[in-house]
């Protein structure tokens, strides 16, 4: 499994390099997934307590998408039977 922290999404926003984005629904909330342009495969977004980042709602995750990444205007979203990669 491929992990990569906040200030590291942020770069990667910067930098233009995410191509994809998607939200898992997972047993402790909704977890971001992206995909960039330099490497193949999922990237899970890790808080420093190093597990999975999630949020409680998806209107939370937004909102700190606006503030953190931007560039991430649109994703897929997976309610059901997924449990990040």
């Amino acid at each position: 499994m491929s992990k990569v922290n906040e200030p590291q999404l942020r770069e990667y926003d910067v930098a233009g390099a995410i191509t994809a984005a998607k939200v898992v629904k997972s047993d402790d909330g909704f977890v971001l997934v992206i995909n960039v342009n330099w490497k193949e495969g999922d990237l899970t977004v890790y808080s420093q307590r190093n597990k999975p980042r999630a949020w409680q709602s998806l209107d939370r995750l937004i909102g700190h998408l606006e503030r953190i990444a931007p560039s991430i205007t649109h994703f897929e979203v997976f309610l059901t039977g997924n449990d990040p990669p």
